[in-house]
C-alpha cells in the first residue's frame, strides 16, 4: 500500500481552498496535522464512517 504524501495533500487542499482564503501550504499542513491528531483519538470504524460522508 502506498503512503499518502502529506505535501501533495496539503498542496491540493491549499489550491482548492485558495479560492476563499489565501493560506500557505505550511498553514494547511499545520491544520491538517491538528485534524489528523484529533481523528487519531477515534476508533477506525468511526473515522471510516466520517470519511465515507465526504467521499465523492
Amino acid at each position: 500500500m502506498q503512503k499518502i504524501n502529506l505535501n501533495k495533500l496539503a498542496k491540493a487542499i491549499a489550491l482548492k481552498e485558495g479560492k476563499k482564503i489565501n493560506l500557505s501550504i505550511a498553514q494547511v499542513k499545520e491544520v491538517l496535522s491538528i485534524t489528523l491528531k484529533e481523528l487519531a483519538k477515534f476508533n477506525c470504524i468511526q473515522v471510516l464512517i466520517l470519511l465515507k460522508r465526504y467521499k465523492r
